[in-house]
Protein backbone atom coordinates (compact mmCIF):
# COMPACT_ATOMS: atom_id res chain seq x y z
CA UNK A 1 0.00 0.00 0.00
CA UNK A 2 1.27 3.30 -0.60
CA UNK A 3 0.91 7.17 -2.28
CA UNK A 4 -0.34 6.99 -5.48
CA UNK A 5 2.03 7.36 -8.80
CA UNK A 6 5.24 5.73 -6.40
CA UNK A 7 5.89 2.82 -8.89
CA UNK A 8 3.89 -0.24 -6.98
CA UNK A 9 2.92 -1.68 -10.31
CA UNK A 10 6.21 -1.12 -11.88
CA UNK A 11 8.22 -2.52 -9.00
CA UNK A 12 6.16 -5.67 -9.16
CA UNK A 13 6.16 -5.94 -12.84
CA UNK A 14 10.05 -5.72 -13.12
CA UNK A 15 10.10 -8.25 -10.04
CA UNK A 16 7.57 -10.74 -11.47
CA UNK A 17 8.65 -10.20 -15.37
CA UNK A 18 8.30 -13.49 -17.62
CA UNK A 19 7.05 -15.56 -14.65
CA UNK A 20 5.28 -18.47 -15.99
CA UNK A 21 3.64 -18.70 -12.46
CA UNK A 22 2.53 -15.54 -12.37
CA UNK A 23 -1.40 -14.22 -12.54
CA UNK A 24 -1.82 -10.78 -12.68
CA UNK A 25 -5.25 -8.86 -12.22
CA UNK A 26 -6.20 -5.49 -12.09
CA UNK A 27 -8.77 -4.32 -10.42
CA UNK A 28 -9.61 -1.04 -12.30
CA UNK A 29 -10.68 -3.64 -14.91
CA UNK A 30 -14.68 -4.09 -14.74
CA UNK A 31 -14.37 -7.68 -15.57
CA UNK A 32 -11.75 -8.35 -12.30
CA UNK A 33 -14.59 -6.33 -10.06
CA UNK A 34 -16.81 -8.60 -11.26
CA UNK A 35 -15.29 -11.71 -11.09
CA UNK A 36 -14.71 -10.58 -7.26
CA UNK A 37 -18.17 -9.33 -7.02
CA UNK A 38 -19.66 -13.31 -7.44
CA UNK A 39 -15.76 -15.11 -5.88
CA UNK A 40 -16.02 -18.44 -5.66
CA UNK A 41 -12.86 -20.40 -4.30
CA UNK A 42 -13.81 -23.21 -6.98
CA UNK A 43 -13.75 -21.33 -9.79
CA UNK A 44 -11.02 -19.22 -8.92
CA UNK A 45 -8.83 -22.44 -9.12
CA UNK A 46 -10.02 -22.99 -12.32
CA UNK A 47 -8.94 -20.09 -13.30
CA UNK A 48 -5.84 -19.72 -12.27
CA UNK A 49 -4.97 -23.28 -13.48
CA UNK A 50 -1.25 -24.07 -12.14
CA UNK A 51 -0.13 -20.25 -11.45
CA UNK A 52 1.29 -20.20 -8.20
CA UNK A 53 1.73 -16.15 -7.59
CA UNK A 54 -1.30 -13.91 -7.79
CA UNK A 55 -0.65 -10.23 -7.65
CA UNK A 56 -4.00 -7.92 -7.89
CA UNK A 57 -3.35 -4.56 -8.65
CA UNK A 58 -5.31 -1.71 -7.38
CA UNK A 59 -7.36 -4.06 -5.30
CA UNK A 60 -9.22 -1.28 -3.32
CA UNK A 61 -11.73 -0.83 -6.20
CA UNK A 62 -12.76 -4.39 -5.77
CA UNK A 63 -15.51 -4.22 -3.20
CA UNK A 64 -15.21 -6.65 0.23
CA UNK A 65 -11.54 -7.35 -1.32
CA UNK A 66 -10.09 -7.89 2.37
CA UNK A 67 -12.47 -10.90 2.44
CA UNK A 68 -12.04 -12.27 -1.12
CA UNK A 69 -8.15 -12.30 0.16
CA UNK A 70 -8.81 -14.03 2.85
CA UNK A 71 -10.70 -16.57 1.21
CA UNK A 72 -7.94 -16.71 -1.25
CA UNK A 73 -5.60 -17.46 1.24
CA UNK A 74 -7.74 -20.09 3.44
CA UNK A 75 -8.50 -22.36 0.63
CA UNK A 76 -6.24 -21.86 -1.82
CA UNK A 77 -2.58 -24.27 -0.82
CA UNK A 78 0.58 -22.98 -1.85
CA UNK A 79 -0.19 -19.45 -3.14
CA UNK A 80 1.43 -16.58 -3.29
CA UNK A 81 -0.54 -13.67 -3.08
CA UNK A 82 0.42 -9.75 -3.35
CA UNK A 83 -1.99 -6.84 -3.48
CA UNK A 84 -1.54 -3.12 -3.98
CA UNK A 85 -3.50 -0.33 -3.60
CA UNK A 86 -3.36 3.14 -3.26
CA UNK A 87 -5.93 3.56 -0.28
CA UNK A 88 -6.89 1.53 2.63
CA UNK A 89 -8.80 -2.08 2.08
Amino acid sequence: MGPRQVGKTTLLQKMFQNNPDLFWLNGDELDVQNLFSTFSATRFKAILGSKKIVVIDEAQRIDSIGLRLKLIIDTIDGIQLIATGSSSF
